[in-house]
């Protein structure tokens, strides 16, 4: 009878063993899933996105295309630009000529600026005291200060400048898209230094801080000129064929990301090896955003009334949701400005004051991408996994 009994044990031990480790095996298999399922639709970074036909700026979740709501700005906001800390996102409204100032802790305009006569770019000072807009009728750089929210100069550029960026602290270039070239100005003095060839029609500036180089897209001519910024001089054109319109360089993996709206292309291009590789098909992309620390880029298809969102793996996938109107620029609001209670006056009183911009973007590693699944709920359940297949084997060898 004994042997019987431990017989019974022995195959109860077994049996039980077995189940625990299937029920630990499925756990091990399904948790990821579900992980990922719950957590997909949940973002901490949110994209503003200037309508603008719809005068306003649309709110986005990255993640699932959701519109999380509509701010109303000025007449057709065409770019969007966050100020150094990321606090505040000043919105350039073409049609009325003003600046909307967008508390971006919780999403509400708290204060309207000059901008100068119909522009149609602008730039933040790396201080944050002060905003540089570009118009295309009167053929100027309109200095804006921050604290009054007034023009305060006025810089004649001659040509008709299409895009305007600050290349390095004291110096600012201005794409002139009928002289085809950049200009580059000092603001200290500010006097033209250089006018350099940049292919035909220029329109899009891209700074890369790493290599001491800036990058021009020709609309026209199908090229990339790379241009050295400490002697100025051209580098060369890279001809990568198409309208490469929109342009950006992520300085946090350092990568040049090309917008195409004639070929329906997002590139990637090496401005040292003089080569461009086409990484998704976008219709009509036009202006395009990279996620700092991150795998995505945030395109803008006016056309279509669209966005985009390229997740970069070895098989890119493209999002593209449908937000109607004009959408025509994009800027990633990233979580380190939801901590920001600061608000900037809504008179001509002084703005608070602004700190000198990080030298690396914020961190959003905490933000997986769509693609990613968590691998944290796996860890924990190892050990009881161990202990499952350790009960199957001491049970098999005592019955022995």
């Amino acid at each position: 009878m004994s042997d019987n009994g431990g017989d019974g044990v022995r195959y109860n031990l077994i049996t039980y063993s077995i189940i625990l480790s299937v029920l630990i095996v499925t756990v091990l298999l399904i948790c990821p899933t579900t992980r990922a399922a719950a957590t997909s639709g949940v973002s901490t970074l949110k994209l503003y996105v200037a309508d603008y036909n719809g005068n306003n700026i649309s709110v986005v979740d990255p993640d699932t295309g959701q519109l999380l709501q509509n701010i109303p700005v000025g007449s057709h906001p065409g770019k969007v630009v966050l100020d150094p800390t990321g606090s505040f996102a000043y919105i350039l409204n073409e049609g009325d000529s003003t600046i909307s100032v967008i508390n971006t802790s919780n999403d509400k305009v708290v204060r309207a600026m000059s901008s100068g006569d119909q522009p149609v770019s602008m730039t933040v000072s790396p201080d944050g005291l002060k905003i540089y807009t570009v118009s295309a009728v009167n053929y100027a750089i309109s200095v804006i200060n921050v604290s009054t929210g007034l023009e305060e100069q006025t810089l004649r550029t001659g040509g008709k400048p299409s895009d305007i960026a600050f290349i390095t602290s004291g110096i600012i270039g201005v794409t002139d898209s009928t002289g085809n070239i950049l200009l580059v100005i000092d603001i200290n003095n500010s006097t033209p230094e250089k006018a350099i060839s940049a292919g035909e029609w220029p329109v899009s500036i891209a700074t890369d801080p790493w290599n001491n180089q800036v990058y021009v897209t020709g609309f026209v001519s199908g090229t990339i000129t790379v241009i050295e910024t400490r002697n100025w001089t051209v580098l060369k054109a890279i001809d990568i064929g198409g309208n490469p319109e929109g342009a950006a360089y992520d300085a946090s993996v350092g990568q040049l990301y090309v917008a195409d709206p004639t070929k329906g292309q997002v590139l990637a291009v090496d401005p040292q090896g003089g080569t461009a590789t086409a990484l998704a098909a976008v219709q009509n992309a036009r202006s395009i955003t990279p996620e700092a620390h991150g795998n995505r880029l945030f395109v803008a298809s006016p056309d279509n009334g669209t966005i985009s969102v390229v997740t970069i793996d070895k098989t890119p996938r493209v999002d593209t949701y449908d937000i109607g109107h004009r959408p025509v620029h994009i800027a990633a609001i990233y979580p380190a400005a939801a901590n920001v209670t600061a608000t900037p006056a809504v008179t001509t009183t002084p703005a608070p004051t602004y700190t000198a911009a990080p030298s690396t973007m914020p961190t959003v590693s905490s933000t997986p991408g769509p693609t990613q699944t968590a691998a944290s709920p796996v860890s924990p359940l190892i050990p009881l996994a161990a202990i499952g297949a350790a009960g199957i084997y001491l049970a098999l060898k005592r019955r022995d």
